[in-house]
């Protein structure tokens, strides 16, 4: 072989030894290469079997939908609230635009994060320990870590930069010129860890912080050269990655602050402290990926450390520094406390903590000096070693973490998913479930049926926000990249996330099904302003009613806001008010100073109450508000029938005040007004009105409560006849049902079935019995709606729930006024069973 042909060959080598090291012969050489490959070889087989698959797009479709973001010109901080930071977005976007623009091409910053990590880290120890023991806790780390995701993920890369940032401070713990490669990879990792993510980043910080205080206390530095390294370390680790991430996104600090620390800083305080429990030892504290091969992961961490701590004791009665006799136990006291972090803050998968806790146990051997050999070494690091490298490469293997999702379809059923739709191109290569596919299907075939304006006013939600890079995604600079129901991120996040979901700009939201559960003040505007639909059973659309109007669900309406009117005709575009507490007053109103409400049918009499609630903590400041109400002909005929300035008095919280007026056959208009100086100090509205009589008739043909595409019945007299008593006193002249059927023993609804009689005159009672069926279908309780209608006035008279063990109950019914309708109606619950009524007693 020519001898310029080893050149590349004495640069590794060079870089695998220490300068004091002996170089290494040809063959041995060509060994340390083969087994290094074989380590790459066998961390990449993961990769390689599970990068075209994807079982559901939950944290994968983030991502994903983040790129599409971003391809659209926005950028993290800036155009979405996100506390991941900009490293997560960086590589990956940068991988799919180099490799193809698809999600596939992504993947190759997954196989780059484990050729990076193995190769890297096993170099780093190579310098200090023998070959294969380098090799073998390199290939473990990385199985545990970027071996478990096919794409580029924080919390693996986390974990390699603290081991590389952990093991370079405890070789070259000070800055010295002899050691510039060591404070070069010490730097490097700070930097990558600084816009990769925060709470590894600290831990890094701290345990370079602690070599270097380490090297001051036991005299081995003197303290100003330690302040240096302080400094270096501060700056590489510190300023510089949030400088580089302001000057990418283009914000402030503040702005940057908001997203990567205020919003989180209080939803994970206390997580390590409820993760100090000993059934932890035995089983993840976030265990969302079983099952694992090894569930004890909390366990080995803890061998780990106790085995390492006696030998690094040993170690430390040898070193000529005292003072490392007492500190290896308060370096031993930072290693746990960083495993307790590891475990408890991160809900990635278990094995990414394990392959951290591993990474600082090497770093203290590293660190005290303790020769890599020996039984206490084995058993310490090579032991768990092993260990952590083979259940991390089974779980990889697996797709435990990549492959995450509630599908038990086999992957030989998986379908290519851009034959979906022209739409999904960009997961070209990419195989999805056969439920997922029909969902994508449906939803690309339900996005090309609205009307151009409707198509960009869609809000993804949990689980849909891969739409992003299938479609325009509007641009939210105060909502949250991926929205959890409203329990994500801060308050100022959640408000903003209320008035997406209340204030009418977005006519539907997606989100997938197991991710459809929302705070429940969201949850409760969802039920009144939107009607839920299945995409595929996958994904799930909630999509807006009656623009203008207050609800599409008055039964929702009144369950929660109580009144007497069909919320249908309330036309505003108020917001919703409610609380958590039981007694809690719901209102509709406004935080910005003006509002108005009409309800648009006449009324003779209306009653109800004005509300002022305090929305800051100051109970100190008088405030007031200018409440009106109108008989309304039209604009230009308007009729003054009540108005009053409601005083909130220092000391009070909320006020009501009741009202009550002579509508006089018109349409009422409801004004609020407030002060300019005190706009968004105070909320202001109206409780739902309570229509004390009717002016209308009728409506002269079913007003249904819920949205169906059931056939509507028109009842034959012989049916009639079926469903009503035989001794009854007065017959209907129309009755109407949908989503039921007349059974010799009555009527069986389905949930969401209603029955409509019309009373031309007084009903004094209809009365009967509700049966569910077996015990066994009562997991969700179905109900039964008994109400009367007439015009705007909706009295609910009977709300009755078949609860287990109880299977029957009563209900009953009447007319307030006559003329109008009496309804018998099943709540739409999904997977409710069907209940049976029989009507027994029918009076005039």
């Amino acid at each position: 072989m020519p001898r310029t042909s080893l050149a590349p060959l004495r640069l590794i080598s060079a870089l695998m030894n220490d300068s004091a090291s002996p170089s290494v012969g040809r063959v041995q050489l060509s060994l340390r290469l083969g087994l290094l490959l074989l380590a790459l070889l066998t961390a990449l087989l993961p990769w390689y079997r599970n990068r075209g698959y994807v079982r559901d797009f939950f944290d994968y479709g983030v991502i994903i939908g983040a790129t599409g973001r971003m391809e659209q010109g926005q950028k993290p901080y800036a155009d979405f609230i996100t506390p991941i930071q900009t490293g997560w977005y960086a590589w990956n976007w940068a991988a799919e635009r180099v490799a193809g623009g698809t999600f596939l091409a992504m993947t190759w910053s997954g196989a780059a994060s484990i050729v990076l990590a193995l190769v890297g880290l096993t170099l780093l120890l190579a310098r200090r320990w023998p070959w294969s023991v380098a090799v073998l806790v390199g290939w473990a780390i990385t199985c545990a870590t970027a071996a478990q995701h096919t794409i580029y993920w924080y919390n693996p890369w986390g974990v390699v930069c603290l081991a590389a940032a952990a093991w370079a401070g405890a070789v070259a713990p000070v800055w010295r010129r002899e050691t510039l490669g060591w404070h070069a990879v010490m730097m490097v990792a700070l930097f990558l860890g600084g816009i990769n993510k925060l709470n590894m980043q600290l831990m890094a910080l701290g345990i370079a912080t602690g070599w270097a205080v380490r090297a001051g206390l036991t005299g081995r530095s003197t303290w100003r050269r330690v302040a240096v390294t302080l400094a270096a370390w501060g700056c590489a680790g510190g300023a510089v990655p949030v400088l580089a991430e302001m000057a990418w996104t283009g914000v402030s600090f503040a702005r940057w602050w908001h997203n990567v620390i205020a919003q989180m800083s209080g939803g994970r305080a206390g997580m390590l402290a409820e993760a100090l429990h000993w059934e932890y030892l035995f089983k993840p504290c976030h265990d969302y990926y079983r099952p694992l091969l090894l569930p004890q992961a909390g366990l080995v961490m803890l061998l780990m450390l106790a085995l390492s701590m006696v030998g690094l004791v040993r170690q430390a009665w040898r070193n000529p520094f005292a003072t490392d006799r007492w500190l290896v136990w308060g370096c031993g006291g930072v290693a746990l406390l960083g495993g307790l972090i590891l475990f408890s803050t991160n809900m990635d998968i278990v094995h990414i903590a394990l392959g951290g806790v591993l990474a600082m146990m090497a770093a203290l051997w590293l660190g005290f000096g303790a020769p890599a050999r020996g039984a206490w070494f084995k058993a310490a690091i090579i032991a768990p070693a092993v260990l952590t490298g083979i259940v991390g490469w089974e779980s990889a293997w697996r797709g435990t973490r990549s492959q995450f999702g509630y599908s038990n379809a086999p992957r030989s059923d998986y379908q290519p998913a851009e034959t979906a739709g022209d739409d999904f191109a960009y997961l070209r290569g990419t195989r999805v479930p056969p439920e997922m596919f029909d969902a994508l299907q449906k939803l690309g075939q339900w996005r090309n049926r609205l009307p151009e304006a409707e198509k960009n006013a869609v809000l993804y939600a949990g689980g849909t926000e891969l739409a992003a890079h299938f479609w325009p995604a509007p641009h939210t600079p105060e909502l949250p990249l991926y929205i959890l129901g409203g329990h994500q991120f801060g308050q100022p996040e959640y408000q903003a996330t209320k008035m997406a979901v209340s204030g009418g700009e977005y006519q539907h939201i997606l989100v997938s099904l197991v991710l459809d559960h929302w705070e429940p003040e969201l949850a409760e505007i969802l039920r009144i302003r939107y009607a839920r639909h299945s995409l595929g059973g996958v994904f799930y659309r909630y999509s807006r009613f009656m623009k203008g109007s207050v609800t599409a669900s008055p039964l929702e309406l009144w369950r929660s806001h109580g009144g007497a009117t069909d919320g249908r005709l309330l036309l505003s575009s108020a917001e919703l008010f409610g609380g958590s507490e039981p007694d809690a007053i719901h209102f509709i109103g406004t935080s910005d100073g003006r509002e108005t409400m009409k309800l648009a049918a006449a009324t003779n009499r209306l009653a109800g109450q004005v509300v002022v609630r305090r929305l800051t903590g100051d109970n100190t400041i008088p405030l007031a508000a200018d409440f009106s109400i109108y008989a309304e002909h039209d604009e230009a005929h308007r009729f003054l029938r009540w108005e009053q300035r409601v005083e909130l008095h220092p000391g009070q919280m909320e006020t009501l005040v009741d009202y009550s007026i002579d509508s006089s056959g018109m349409p009422a208009r409801f004004y609020v007004e407030t002060p300019p100086d005190q706009t968004g100090l105070l909320a202001t509205g109206w409780t739902v009105p309570k229509v004390l009589h009717s002016a209308l008739e009728g409506p002269e043909t079913p007003r249904w409560f819920f949205a169906s595409d059931r056939l509507v019945q028109t009842l034959s007299p012989a049916e009639v006849d079926q469903l009503l008593p035989a001794d009854r006193t007065w017959t209907p002249d129309r009755v109407y049902l949908r989503g039921g059927r007349v059974t010799p023993d009555g009527l069986e609804l389905e949930p969401g079935g209603e029955l409509w009689i019309r009373a031309a005159d007084y009903v004094t009672e209809l009365s009967g019995t509700v049966v569910a069926g077996p015990e066994e279908q009562l997991a969700n309780p179905p109900g039964l709606w008994g109400v009367w209608l007439k015009g705007a006035r909706m009295e609910v008279i009977s709300l009755q729930h078949l609860r287990p063990p109880v299977r029957e109950l009563n209900f009953k019914l009447w007319c307030p006024e006559p003329n109008g309708w009496l309804i018998l109606a099943a709540d739409q619950l999904a997977e409710a069973p069907s209940i049976r009524i029989k009507i027994n007693r029918l009076v005039r």
